[in-house]
């Protein structure tokens, strides 16, 4: 039975920054980076198997905190991006997609992960902003993927990704609706930086693999001082 932890990535210059001071692919903030030593440390304890993140820097770098207390490959996926993709804009001004780090960029930083192919010499989103339809059937397909690809494995697979494609995960496999689900996430808890969710994956009666929660955007491996949404 695999354990799958979804984990949000560490504090970015877009978090700590206003709305409008908002960049593509920002880097951490100096907070950011300890949040994810931290929960490199925490991981190291309980152990993972498989660590998948996004491929924005924000998220490579959290996953490369981690990474540094592990042996575990890492697989950069781009289906596991912030809703919306990459992009440029904000609120009231019009969202355009960006490419993103291209193969070469990223492979220069993290030469020793895995990237999917679809990673090329143009960056690693190909499209225009995403809409919230085309985010909910990325989650669909990507929670297909997990239950097909991991489903009849032991372990522990790690995946560092971003709040609201964690808030669609977690709509899509928790039994609520999102008219019950306000913005602020009190009924899943607020997606703090580098908070964990712990699911299992088990048989279910027709043999469909089904989601247990075991714990929810958890924040106890950071001091109350470095808790940021």
């Amino acid at each position: 039975m695999p354990e799958i932890v979804l984990i949000r990535h560490a504090q970015s210059a877009n978090n700590a920054g206003p709305d409008h001071a908002r960049k593509p692919d920002p880097a951490l903030t100096e907070l950011g980076e300890k949040q994810a030593e931290l929960t490199g440390q925490w991981l190291r304890s309980v152990g993972i198997d498989q660590l998948y993140c996004s491929p924005f820097l924000r998220s490579l770098l959290t996953a490369q905190a981690i990474a540094e207390h592990h042996t575990a490959p890492v697989f950069i996926r781009p289906d596991l991006c912030e809703q919306g993709g990459c992009y440029s804009g904000h609120e009231g001004t019009t969202k355009r997609g960006a490419p993103g780090m291209n193969r070469e960029q990223i492979k220069q930083r993290f030469p020793n992960w895995g990237m999917h192919e679809s990673i090329d010499e143009r960056g690693w989103w190909h499209g225009d902003y995403e809409t919230l339809p085309e985010a909910e059937e990325r989650t669909r397909t990507v929670i297909d993927w997990i239950a097909s690809r991991h489903g009849n494995q032991e372990g522990r697979i790690v995946f560092v990704i971003h709040a609201d494609f964690k808030r669609r995960i977690l709509e899509a496999i928790l039994p609520i609706r999102r008219e019950h689900m306000p913005s602020s996430g009190l009924e899943v808890g607020p997606l703090s930086n580098t908070s964990v969710t712990r699911l299992s994956l088990v048989p279910g009666s027709d043999s469909t693999p089904q989601w247990v929660v075991q714990s929810l955007n958890s924040t106890s491996h950071l001091p109350e001082s470095l808790w940021t949404t």
